[in-house]
């Protein structure tokens, strides 16, 4: 399994419409990309207007599918307007299985 952590942050006016585009977003790529396995999103404690999307793939190249496709190419125009600035991607890897 392969995992990307990502922190975004919305513009202070558009809060609500960036988390409602982000979960349709999330549900738009699981039901239509077969290497898309889950989203999860975290509120950060500090900050209303920062989140963390945890991404779930069944593999790397699964994630590079969901880059690349058409979830991404028809969702990115209305997301990203809403966004504070571009998404930091913190953290991505195998999952390990101790």
């Amino acid at each position: 399994m392969y995992w990307q952590v990502h922190r975004f942050e919305a513009k202070p006016e558009r809060r609500d419409a960036l988390l409602q585009g982000s979960k349709s977003h999330a549900e738009d790529s699981v039901r239509e990309e077969p290497g898309t396995l889950a989203f999860s999103f975290i509120q950060d404690e500090q900050d209303d207007h920062r989140f963390y999307a945890v991404e779930h793939y069944t593999d790397r190249a699964a994630q590079q599918a969901h880059a690349e496709g058409q979830v991404m190419k028809r969702n990115a125009p209305k997301v990203v307007p809403l966004l504070a600035g571009p998404p930091v991607l913190l953290v991505s890897g195998d999952q390990l299985d101790l």
